[in-house]
């Protein structure tokens, strides 16, 4: 499992889990992250964590992501959900304090059916 606190490129290759995460102390964001569409590159990856993000996420990064298998938004802006019904791999995915409507949640988990997606407002 990778964990990257700062703006940093992903590369091809054998990563299967990665965490993003803004680092944020005393109400300062000490680092963020702007720009994820590295992703795109990572095809094997099946774990992807999105914490605290104050930059908008764009789930058009996923796209290609054909072992991705937990999903993780936490306090996240979703950019773009029509690609998250595209990720029939998915088994898990939590949508906690994320701008995601409850009928955009809805049609989430009418394209994904055997995916458990757990929310929270």
């Amino acid at each position: 499992m990778l964990i990257f606190s700062s703006n940093t490129v992903v590369g091809e290759g054998e990563v299967h889990s990665v965490i993003f995460a803004d680092l944020i102390l005393d109400g300062d964001i000490l680092c963020s992250f702007h720009d994820l569409s590295e992703l795109k590159k990572c095809s094997q990856l099946e774990r992807l964590m999105i914490y605290n993000c104050t930059t908008p996420f764009d789930a058009a990064w996923t796209e290609g992501m054909g072992k991705l298998e937990y999903l993780d938004f936490n306090g996240a802006e979703i950019l773009n959900y029509e690609y998250l019904k595209k990720l029939d791999t998915l088994h898990d995915m939590s949508l906690y304090f994320c701008t995601l409507s409850q009928d955009e949640i809805d049609e989430i988990q009418s394209a994904l059916p055997s995916c458990t997606i757990d929310v929270e407002f």
